[in-house]
């Protein structure tokens, strides 16, 4: 069983995949933006939530989810998208902050620089000790101020090998280095699972 799903946003290599968990296991929530997204794998990926008669949660900054110590909260998008199909499916990207404890993690699913600067000018965007990298890596995302507002303490990078994008970028790998931030890839080493408690955070990684 699994508490909850989040569906960042509406493109095939983060919603695709989603179809064989949710075959298999119980998911009992689904937390989307509420976008739509004129594809096969959209499509699909409705048809088989309905099915199933798994709720969904249309979200937007604001939203707080909470599991016992565990408190989580939407900072992004700043709208509501629900019924809207976006010309970039980024701007609907649904963007998470967690915190248990004193342990703090946040997950930006495809949000580019312009859906950063827009949080930070919203004073949404704080530090986190955690944090997934935006987009892949892509130069299009993890701006100089972002990182000075987050300031993690790792930063992860999902992206898969040999990719034709050619992600991690080098600017964003460079940028990570700067700031001395030490960075978990999983073209390079696989499975990164995190086990969190309420005062530290450790991880292992499984190619």
């Amino acid at each position: 069983e699994i508490d909850m799903v989040i569906i960042t946003h509406n493109h095939a290599d983060h919603l695709a995949g989603i179809d064989e968990v949710l075959k298999h296991y119980q998911v009992d929530k689904i937390l989307i933006s509420g976008a739509t997204y004129d594809s096969q794998t959209y499509k699909t990926f409705a048809q088989l939530v309905a099915d199933k008669h798994i709720p969904t949660e249309d979200v937007v900054a604001g939203t707080k989810i909470d599991f016992g110590a565990l408190h989580g909260i939407v900072i992004f998008p700043l709208e509501n998208m629900v019924g809207q199909s976006p010309t970039n499916p980024h701007d609907a990207t649904v963007v998470t902050y967690w915190q248990y404890g004193i342990e703090t993690f946040l997950l930006t699913g495809d949000a580019e620089s312009e859906h950063e600067q827009a949080m930070l000018e919203k004073n949404l965007v704080r530090q986190a000790n955690i944090l997934k990298v935006g987009h892949h890596g892509s130069y299009t995302s993890t701006s100089q101020t972002f990182l000075e507002a987050v300031k993690p303490k790792i930063a992860v990078i999902s992206v898969g090998n040999h990719n034709k994008f050619g992600h991690p970028h080098q600017q964003t790998l460079d940028l990570l280095k700067r700031f001395n931030i030490p960075v978990l890839r999983t073209d390079q080493v696989g499975t990164i699972l995190f086990d969190i408690t309420e005062s530290q955070f450790t991880y292992k990684t499984h190619l």
